[in-house]
């Protein structure tokens, strides 16, 4: 059976509404791309197909090595340390750290300190190239001729991995979630077998809710920097037209950390549900008005916290922001199910 090169789904030539599509004509193309994965990689044209029924315990379970891929971006969304309990090995590989303002050694005590992670750790960056060479060279030495598995959730980029480790670029890649459908198994000169599966699907990433295109404006592409803001009671911030934080009682000196693309605005507490509503899909750009329209069907929650400088506020599938002094009451609006958490900053 061919599968694709590219996203691991068998080929076929019979219907094109199918994963794995391939005109007939086209079947022996050096190449092995489904017509998805030639439109991904040549035009820029993403569709998602859904993942189902895939054994990514079996998996887990046959490979000598689990190398679980987190997002430095997300780090409590794409978390998933114990779905793989009963892995025989895993190591935590953090990926675009590229996009990251803290050191290497301020994550690293993060791990061990707020995740109680105390195995092998890599901080890494598919994109720039950063951490590869000490990470390959070390799987290549304990791990030789064995089966090793690149697993985590969608969109962390394990496939960008892979393919940069080998130097296969006929493995697809893309900025969006969701682009490995099924089983890429690729063997190296010394007989190790490299798996890249597809990514599990998080419950309560915000970005998940978005159309590919305002995905694409809400994953970071380029190293977090922030602009500090001031609040004072009854004052808001929203971000884009997808969240807004909201202080209530005190006053905080704060720093969201999100996709530069993301637009910020301050507005006052009264004001705030109506700046969004009439900003969302124009100058509050993400959400477009078709995924503004989607959100507003799923509904809105608020949640009231107790906050401290100290703490970041990390919203699954946006950022975080960070409070750098003061504290107070604050309500934060967000999409309904979309989850969030108070963490200890990264930044010691």
């Amino acid at each position: 059976m061919k599968r694709c090169r590219g996203c691991g789904v068998p080929l076929q030539s019979d219907d094109p509404k199918r994963p794995g599509y391939i005109p007939p004509e086209k079947l022996d193309d050096p190449r092995g791309l489904c017509q998805r994965c030639f439109k991904i990689k040549y035009y820029g044209e993403f569709r998602s197909v859904p993942v189902e029924d895939f054994p990514f315990d079996e998996i887990a379970k046959n490979v000598d090595l689990i190398c679980l891929i987190v997002d430095g971006v997300d780090i409590e969304g794409s978390w998933v340390l114990d779905r793989f309990r009963e892995a025989k090995n895993i190591w935590v590989v953090v990926n675009k750290t590229d996009l990251l303002p803290f050191s290497k050694e301020e994550i690293v005590k993060w791990l061990r300190e707020e995740k109680g992670w105390s195995g092998k750790v890599f901080l890494t960056s598919s994109k720039k190239g950063w951490g590869l060479k000490g990470f390959w060279e070390e799987l290549n030495f304990v791990y030789r001729g064995k089966k090793v598995a690149f697993m985590g959730v969608t969109n962390v980029g394990k496939s960008s991995l892979v393919g940069r480790l080998l130097g296969d670029e006929s493995i697809t890649v893309s900025p969006w979630p969701g682009t490995t459908i099924d089983v890429v198994e690729r063997k190296n000169e010394e007989g190790t077998i490299f798996i890249d599966t597809p990514g599990l699907v998080p419950s309560g990433r915000l970005y998940d809710l978005l159309c590919p295109d305002c995905q694409k404006k809400v994953i970071p592409s380029k190293k977090l920097s922030g602009k500090i803001f001031f609040l004072k009671s009854g004052k808001s911030l929203s971000l884009g037209g997808l969240s807004a934080l909201t202080v209530l009682t005190g006053g905080l000196l704060l720093k969201p950390f999100v996709s530069y693309e993301v637009p910020l605005h301050r507005t006052n507490q009264k004001r705030l549900k109506e700046v969004i509503k009439e900003g969302a899909g124009e100058w509050l750009k993400p959400p477009c008005k078709g995924c503004f329209d989607r959100i507003e069907e799923i509904g809105w929650s608020e949640e009231v916290l107790e906050v401290s400088e100290g703490l970041d506020l990390a919203i699954s599938g946006l950022g975080w922001v960070s409070l750098f002094k003061g504290e107070g009451k604050i309500s934060l609006l967000l999409p309904s199910k979309v989850s969030f958490n108070l963490r200890r900053s990264i930044r010691g």
